[in-house]
């Protein structure tokens, strides 16, 4: 676990944490963040490392003494509030409200059945192979099928039977 340590910037100390989700990161550029500042922004900076305190940023001092720290902006600051944008949100929230009310019926669980067998043209190459062996002749891709039904319990496609006697008769 991470110690949490308070900034080490003289004079500062503040209330303010990275936990508060409300200060948005800037990133660890001064300029960037003195800029802002001077613009009226509300502005905290952080060092590097385990430091979790923010504190404000001081104009005052020089840039070299702030290349270590991690600089953070209100949020509102820089998303200033939208009326449009929270009517939407309220409305959005209803609606997801009054959908989680509404009881879910539950699915019916599936029959279990017996799964398709993948091995049928074993024994479809081995019952076209016992009547060629005989002499007798060979039934059609739909007789073929249903004697599949019966042995193997499963029904192939009549076109798939049809490609593997093509197969057989090469």
């Amino acid at each position: 676990m991470v110690k949490k340590r308070k900034s080490e910037l003289p004079g500062f100390s503040s209330a303010h944490t990275i936990a508060d989700r409300r200060w948005v990161l800037l990133g660890d550029d001064v300029r960037v963040a003195r800029d802002m500042a001077t613009r009226g922004l509300q502005i905290m900076c952080r060092e590097r490392g385990d430091h979790v305190e923010l504190v404000p940023l001081d104009l005052g001092l020089p840039p070299e003494a702030l290349t270590n720290y991690y600089f953070y902006v209100w949020h509102s600051d820089i998303f200033p509030p939208n009326p449009a944008l929270e009517e939407d949100y309220q409305l959005r929230l209803k609606l997801w409200q009054q959908g989680q009310e509404k009881p879910v019926a539950p699915r019916a669980p599936r029959t279990p059945g017996p799964k398709p067998r993948r091995d049928w043209p074993i024994h479809v190459a081995h019952y076209v192979g016992c009547l060629k062996g005989s002499g007798k002749e060979i039934p059609t891709a739909a007789k073929i099928a249903e004697w599949c039904e019966t042995k193997v319990n499963y029904s192939p496609d009549p076109g798939d039977i049809n490609k593997l006697l093509k197969k057989l008769h090469d």
